[in-house]
């Protein structure tokens, strides 16, 4: 089996003892943490991410009455529902949205669905700042169009799967984590253009690793906090559209930070803040590119502190225990980064640590979060991983 898919026993033995069946399929996608370019995706800027050895494993066998069936170790068990007719979104079992969004969206693309009885198994935080939805969507289109006999490309993948977040779910997201999950690279850093959509691959260097601290502040991106940020950015691009004349602006990518200083009079504050970390941080990724491809793994780290100031002081996604979490790392030996990942509003902070120093930072966390909330933080080593891959070869005997 490919490398990528990981644990796949433990899944494949979750669906027998759930449904008594023997799997056909199995789809895995990884989460992914942002190592910068907080909100900049939908803001058409740069990103620079990292596809984890975690994610979503998805086994499926097939069903002859176009009928799906749903369940979770870690999301539970859901209403079934058929292909065959409208898929409507789920106010009672929020969790299946993502995967019903995908199928709408397969449907569409005329992909003749099939029934399945489907486990779900994972190893990264719901709601924890490391892209579980989108990795369930591209698990999920993965196994259904492996289940079709149907292939799309990789970049069909991860722009049907986020129209289905941006449609069906209700979350306006931009394309960073379902181009992540798709596209990833074992030890490489990824990098995105979301306006051209040019992309590329960095080699990340030996003695680093990646320590990925959950705060266990769960977040709902669809409840509102994050379609508020991207109100706020729209209402600044309508502000530099109109102060702006030598050139186009359609989006915060088109503001200079020589021009966002120079035009920022006349936005209210709150979008002046917000407008400014986008402009800056698109600025700041660029910087990290550059430094990454020069080895100067140092300069890249501080970006990453950078970034998360921004967010704390600018952005307003970060929240108290987000910023012990990032003050914590900053004074552990052989931390060069640190920075909230992901929407924010709570969630996982992602560490960059040479890799004789990741242990220690990895308990630092946990023993002085734990002192100073009294909650027990989720802290995981974590490798830069592969992107989603299917495996078809489930049916026989193990």
């Amino acid at each position: 089996m490919s490398p990528q898919i990981n644990f796949v026993m433990g899944a494949v033995t979750g669906f027998r003892r759930w449904c008594g069946l023997q799997p056909e399929v199995l789809a895995f996608a990884p989460g992914r943490v942002e190592i910068l370019g907080n909100h900049t995706d939908y803001n058409e800027g740069l990103v620079m991410s990292a596809a984890l050895d975690r994610g979503m494993r998805l086994v499926a066998a097939r069903r002859t009455d176009r009928r799906v069936r749903l369940a979770s170790s870690i999301l539970g068990e859901a209403p079934e529902f058929s292909v065959r007719d409208e898929i409507v979104f789920d106010e009672r079992t929020p969790w299946t949205n993502y995967i019903k969004g995908v199928l709408a969206e397969l449907k569409k693309a005329q992909i003749p669905l099939r029934g399945a009885d489907v486990w779900i198994d994972g190893d990264i935080p719901v709601g924890g700042g490391m892209s579980s939805s989108a990795a369930l969507e591209v698990s999920t289109a993965r196994l259904f169009l492996a289940l079709a006999d149907k292939e799309l490309s990789a970049w069909e993948i991860a722009h049907l799967c986020r129209r289905a977040e941006n449609e069906f779910v209700g979350v306006q997201c931009g394309i960073l984590d379902q181009f992540s999950s798709v596209f990833g690279q074992a030890g490489h850093l990824l990098w995105l253009d979301c306006r051209s959509l040019e992309h590329g691959a960095c080699p990340a260097g030996t003695g680093i690793e990646l320590v990925v601290a959950n705060s266990m502040m769960n977040h709902q991106l669809s409840d509102g906090g994050y379609n508020a940020l991207r109100e706020s950015c729209q209402r600044a691009v309508a502000h530099f559209q109109s102060m702006i004349t030598d050139h186009p602006v359609t989006a915060l990518r088109d503001v200079s930070v020589e021009e966002w200083d120079r035009f920022k009079a006349g936005l209210r504050e709150e979008d002046q803040q917000r407008s400014q970390h986008v402009v800056e941080e698109i600025r700041r990724v660029d910087l990290g590119r550059k430094a990454l491809m020069d080895g100067d793994i140092e300069g890249l780290g501080r970006l990453m502190f950078q970034s998360h100031a921004s967010s704390r002081d600018l952005f307003g996604n970060s929240c108290r225990e987000l910023d012990l979490l990032v003050e914590i790392a900053s004074e552990c030996e052989g931390v060069l980064g640190a920075k909230l990942s992901g929407g924010g509003f709570g969630g996982c902070i992602v560490v960059l640590a040479r890799s004789d120093a990741a242990g220690r930072t990895a308990e630092t966390l946990r023993e002085r979060f734990l002192a100073q909330t009294g909650t027990r933080p989720e802290v995981n080593r974590c490798r830069i991983g592969e992107g989603a891959a299917v495996e078809t070869d489930l049916g026989r005997e193990n």
